[in-house]
């Protein structure tokens, strides 16, 4: 097992995740005690480590790597993870976490080829789903693509941020590609999308619906933010917090869904932010019926 000297100490006060020195019958001096992610021991202090971060260990399921504490803890990617790890270790001194900023590259993002505005086929796909093409089309700004090239056959989602347009994503209307969605290549964009919240240029009450698709946020109409997919990044966790006071997760029915669901509420809650889950019985957010949809809205009083 891998050693690391980090200051995990500065890391839990920087996420305001709970921790304990002293105090509990599982303090050990030279130790820091926290809940653990990893099993059901995650109320309470079982996990210790080892300061000034070198190792842990949980008092139920034994020995973790710092590099999986982190990564479970804030639910991101491990190049996230080791990027952090070389912030928070010891050089001869700490090293100051920086705050990120959302810096916009000066590009121009290019739609793909063959863009137009929605055709009667693009329309007729979103009609079978039970949506209203018009709005969605004057809401979300919503584009289309024909028979050619490499986003053909799509619906293309306008992602924005700062009122640019960054990059955008695609959603297959043949059902018959294997890539549902189909986002901007990373070069192209002019910011991570995965950094950004789809619809979050529209969510202007202080109460955020936090979903998985575009879709999802078709659905429920301004108001709802997408993550594109469960997973989420840190700078998509500092987005909601910036932004809204509370935040409504809900993702799709699947267990991994929810698992992902609960883990970014608690990254959200960390932070001091007013988190709950949602959740629906037999369908994603994105096939609810329309009135359903409306009610929901109205009911968490997000306008």
């Amino acid at each position: 097992m891998a050693n690391y000297q980090v200051n995990f100490v500065k890391f839990l006060q920087d996420f305001n995740i709970p921790y304990s020195l002293t105090g509990t019958k599982h303090n050990r001096k030279g130790w820091v005690q926290i809940g653990c992610p990893f099993c059901a021991s995650s109320i309470g202090t079982h996990l210790g480590i080892k300061l000034p971060g070198i190792y842990a260990t949980c008092w139920r399921c034994k020995g973790k790597t710092i590099p999986s504490v982190i990564q479970t803890i804030l639910s991101i990617s491990w190049p996230e993870t080791f990027a952090l790890i070389e912030q928070y270790s010891f050089g001869g001194k700490i090293r100051q976490v920086k705050k990120q900023k959302s810096k916009l590259i000066k590009k121009k993002v290019e739609y793909p080829m063959g863009t137009t505005n929605l055709t009667p086929r693009h329309d007729s796909y979103l009609e079978s789903r039970n949506f209203d093409p018009e709005y969605l089309e004057k809401i979300f700004d919503l584009k289309g693509t024909g028979p050619v090239g490499e986003y053909k056959h799509r619906i293309i989602a306008p992602i924005i941020l700062q009122d640019t347009l960054v990059s955008f994503q695609g959603r297959d209307i043949t059902n018959r590609d294997k890539l549902k969605y189909k986002a901007c290549e990373n070069v192209e964009e002019a910011y991570p999308h995965k950094h950004t919240l789809y619809g979050a240029n529209l969510a202007k009450s202080e109460r955020v619906v936090i979903v998985e698709g575009i879709t999802d946020v078709w659905r429920l109409g301004p108001g709802a933010v997408g993550t594109f997919g469960t997973s989420y990044t840190i700078a998509q966790v500092h987005m909601i917090k910036k932004n809204w006071k509370q935040a409504f997760i809900l993702f799709d029915p699947e267990p991994a869904a929810h698992k992902s669901a609960h883990n970014l509420g608690a990254s959200l809650a960390n932070t001091g932010m007013s988190v709950e889950i949602l959740y629906l019985d037999n369908c994603d957010p994105g096939d609810m019926d329309n009135d359903d949809s409306i009610s929901l809205m109205k009911d968490l009083r997000i306008f």
